[in-house]
């Protein structure tokens, strides 16, 4: 009888080791995914606030209040690529309301900026693992993939819209339903911008509460 006792307690033990292990292992992986997933938005990070900047400047659209913004959601990251932009609209915070309109004037007229489509790789290939992630950060993660994959969307209409507009014989009318659809589309990117960069710095102060 003590035998089987033995034997029982025995198999107790290697059921909760088991467990253990595998909660062990759960939670490496878990570290171990956030940690690249949270490396590769970093790296995303200032591609985004780039185009945002770019956009809003080639658009003619700075002004006092979106300035600001950059500047502030510039700081919440440490990168250096992001430094020069930082001076420039440092210097322009200095502009008057004045100066700031000549300087809008100066750059309305661009509709063929230079945007290029962001790759978010690892959480595309790992999407499986997302079920790891805590409610919160999963959840702010799936959004800003998602709005990610719109950008993307968007930015290959401007494509197209350019490539429309510099058809050769294109009519008038046409070329300037092309630069119009650019236009637009250079809202909207710039908009889904500001809110994936909102959602970045949100999914980061989440991630430190989790833990």
């Amino acid at each position: 009888m003590q035998q089987v006792i033995l034997i029982f307690f025995g198999w107790v033990l290697g059921v909760f080791y088991s467990i253990f292990l595998e909660n062990k292992k759960r939670k490496q992986t878990k570290e171990d995914y956030e940690g690249i997933l949270f490396t590769e938005l970093d790296l995303v990070y200032p591609e985004v606030v780039g185009i945002y900047y770019k956009i809003t400047k080639g658009t003619g659209q700075l002004n006092k209040e979106n300035l600001e913004w950059m500047h502030n959601i510039i700081s919440k990251k440490n990168s250096k690529s992001l430094d020069s932009i930082d001076d420039e609209i440092i210097k322009y915070l200095k502009y008057d309301d004045k100066e700031i309109k000549l300087l809008n004037e100066k750059h309305h007229n661009s509709h063929t900026l230079a945007i290029m489509k962001f790759n978010l790789l690892f959480s595309k290939e790992n999407i499986s693992l997302f079920s790891l992630l805590d409610k919160e950060v999963r959840f702010s993660a799936i959004n800003i993939r998602s709005k990610i994959n719109y950008l993307n969307e968007i930015i290959d209409e401007v494509s197209f819209f350019y490539r429309t507009s510099i058809v050769p014989g294109i009519t008038e009318s046409t070329y300037n339903a092309a630069c119009s659809n650019i236009e637009k589309c250079y809202i909207v990117i710039r908009d889904l911008c500001k809110s994936t960069l909102e959602m970045i710095v949100s999914i980061n102060e989440k991630s430190k509460k989790v833990y």
